[in-house]
């Protein structure tokens, strides 16, 4: 899988807002690996 993003600013906030954002694409597609595998939904209320 490749995930592309752009439009974030070549400034020191562009970056952090790219790489944090870098951290939410690491456990999205984990938990997405663990409800295919298992049948597991590790996001129900995570944004409550």
């Amino acid at each position: 899988m490749t995930i592309t993003e752009k439009s974030w600013k070549l400034t020191e906030g562009g970056a952090q807002g790219a790489f944090g954002n870098c951290m939410g694409w690491t456990g999205m597609l984990s938990a997405l690996k663990v409800w295919i595998e298992h049948g597991i939904n590790l996001r129900e209320g995570y944004y409550r």
